[in-house]
């Protein structure tokens, strides 16, 4: 982890492979495998990614974490920027059943052993989405996360105002009449975007309803040759990755979604005395 106690780092937590194959291009992930990992890291140490998770569309690979995993643990780990890896998948769900479905990241408190990983898998295989166009009913959600039963945080996808429910973009909004609410109660824990503008017009919501949720941005990339980008064909030139002051662990994440206005975007100290 370092000799730094809670450093601002980089993190991404929105990274996909192969597995979500079933409902992409798989043109785009078809490298994006563990034998390819090498390509992953090298991007990853390039832009000084500390802490990251591989999210997929209602998948979880055991063995891609496993690998993963045994890079990082390498004394000799030829990639000193990436520091950990937090489990994680990302959920198609339907919290409303008369509005369209939304996109939620779950990522997991694992502390990479591996039986609670196989948790995760076997907690998704029991009733695993085959059409790529379905998405989990509220309740199916709640009870697949009760049988993976491990600590969790949830991150909805939000790509525009989160007054508009128009549809279509896989947003919290589109989902639900009232967000307000569902990040009051804490059922949602951060919000997550991929453009400056859109993270401006959030912060302004947010501010106006004084909610202090945390927004994350995330790469999204399927295709690991073009990280940060989503893949060749389709390039964010404006993404840039979130910082946050924490530990590169769960509960360093954490501790920084519940206490967002100290722990987010905040300048490292570089010690300077200034009179």
């Amino acid at each position: 982890m370092g000799n730094k106690l809670n450093s601002v780092i980089k993190f991404d937590l929105h990274i996909h492979s192969i597995a979500s194959a079933y409902k992409e291009d798989a043109k785009i992930v078809e490298r994006s495998t563990r034998e390819n990992l090498d390509v992953l890291f090298s991007k990853l140490n390039e832009y000084k990614v500390t802490l990251f998770s591989i999210t997929d569309h209602n998948r979880f690979d055991t063995e891609l974490y496993l690998a993963i995993n045994r890079i990082l643990s390498q004394p000799d780990n030829p990639y000193p920027n990436v520091k950990a890896v937090l489990a994680g998948v990302e959920f198609d769900v339907k919290l409303d059943n008369e509005m369209d479905k939304c996109h939620i990241i779950a990522i997991f408190d694992t502390k990479n052993e591996p039986s609670k990983l196989k948790r995760i898998e076997s907690g998704l295989q029991s009733n695993l989405l085959e059409d790529t166009q379905a998405a989990y009913p509220k309740s199916e959600f709640e009870q697949i996360l009760k049988r993976i039963g491990l600590n969790t945080i949830l991150i909805a996808s939000q790509h525009k105002d989160i007054h508009n429910h128009s549809g279509n973009l896989n947003s919290l909004s589109d989902s639900t009449d009232d967000v307000a609410e569902i990040i009051k109660v804490g059922y949602i824990n951060a919000l997550e975007f991929q453009k400056p503008k859109v993270e401006g017009i959030l912060i302004n919501n947010l501010k106006e309803l004084s909610l202090p949720a945390p927004l994350f941005s995330g790469s999204d990339c399927h295709e690991w040759t073009c990280y940060p980008y989503h893949d060749k064909s389709n390039r964010n030139k404006e993404f840039h990755h979130s910082k946050a002051k924490i530990l590169p662990t769960f509960k360093g994440l954490l501790m920084a979604v519940t206490s967002p206005e100290t722990r987010f975007n905040c300048c490292e100290n570089t010690n300077t005395s200034i009179i």
